[in-house]
C-alpha cells in the first residue's frame, strides 16, 4: 500500500489523464479496502494502523469525481459511481477509525451529489424531458445515471446504519428527508403504466426490487426505523411541501 498509492495518486492526477484510467484506479482502491476490512477482522489493529494514513488522500481523490455539477453522462456516472463504492466500503469496514475531518469531508461530498442531482433524475426518470444512456461495464452491467443513483442511495443508507457516522446527519434530517421524498416521485411511465393496465401496474412494482424509488422507500424506512422520533417530526411537514 505504501509503494503503490503514491504513484497511483500521481498518475491519477497527471493533466490529460484519461477518464478509464481514473476509473481503474478507484476500482483498484474499492478492491483493496474491501480485502484490508475483511482482513481487518483478524488483524484489526494493524490493519487500521497501515491504512487509516490513506483515509485523507483516498478522500480527496473520491472527491475531485465527485464535486462538480450534476450530470446524467454515462461515463461520469460510471466513476461517480465507483468513487461511491470506495466511500462505501470505508464506512463498511473503518467508519470507528475515520476522523471528524474525514467524516465532515465524506458528508459533504456524499451530500453535495445527492442534492444536485435530484433536478437531474427529475428531468431524467420522472419527466422524460432527456432520457440518459446507460452503458455496459465489462462484467455485462448496466452502467449510467440511474445505477450511480441507486449506489448513491446505498452509501446514504450505511451512513445511517452505522452509529459512528450517522450521529452527524442528525442534524439535517428534515433537509434527508425532504430530498429522499423528491426521489421518490412516481414517473410518467409509472402514471401511464397505471392508467392502462393497474394490475399490470401492481404487478411491475412487486417485482421492481432494483430502482431509485425502492432505494429511497429502503432509506427513508431505515431513517423512520434508526432516528424515530426526529424522522417523524419532519416528515408530515416535508412531505406537504412536496
Amino acid at each position: 500500500v505504501g509503494m503503490l498509492y503514491p504513484v497511483l495518486w500521481i498518475r491519477m492526477n497527471q493533466q490529460g489523464q484519461t477518464r478509464m484510467f481514473k476509473l481503474m484506479g478507484l476500482r483498484l482502491v474499492s478492491n483493496l479496502t474491501e480485502a484490508l476490512g475483511q482482513m481487518g477482522h483478524v488483524y484489526r489493529k494493524e490493519i487500521v494502523a497501515l491504512y487509516s494514513p490513506y483515509f485523507k488522500p483516498i478522500l480527496q481523490q473520491c472527491g475531485s469525481v465527485l464535486e462538480g455539477p450534476a450530470s446524467a453522462d454515462s461515463e461520469i456516472c460510471y466513476i461517480r459511481t465507483e468513487a461511491l463504492k470506495v466511500i462505501m466500503r470505508l464506512i463498511l469496514y473503518f467508519s470507528k477509525c475515520l476522523g471528524t475531518d474525514d467524516v465532515s469531508t465524506m458528508l459533504g461530498m456524499v451530500w453535495n451529489l445527492f442534492s444536485t442531482n435530484l433536478e437531474v433524475y427529475q428531468q431524467t426518470l420522472v419527466y422524460c424531458e432527456t432520457t440518459p444512456e446507460n452503458i455496459v461495464d465489462d462484467e455485462g452491467n448496466e452502467v449510467g445515471f440511474e445505477p450511480m443513483v441507486i449506489q448513491l442511495m446505498e452509501v446514504i443508507l450505511s451512513i445511517v446504519e452505522h452509529k459512528s457516522v450517522s450521529k452527524y446527519v442528525e442534524a439535517a434530517i428534515g433537509e434527508l428527508v425532504y430530498t429522499v421524498i423528491g426521489y421518490m416521485q412516481v414517473t410518467m411511465d409509472q402514471i401511464e403504466s397505471w392508467s392502462t393496465d393497474i394490475n399490470q401496474y401492481i404487478a411491475d412494482e412487486a417485482e421492481d426490487v432494483v430502482s431509485v424509488r425502492v432505494s429511497a422507500e429502503t432509506l427513508l424506512a431505515e431513517l423512520a426505523d434508526s432516528k424515530k422520533e426526529k424522522t417523524l417530526a419532519v416528515l408530515q411537514a416535508t412531505a406537504s411541501k412536496r
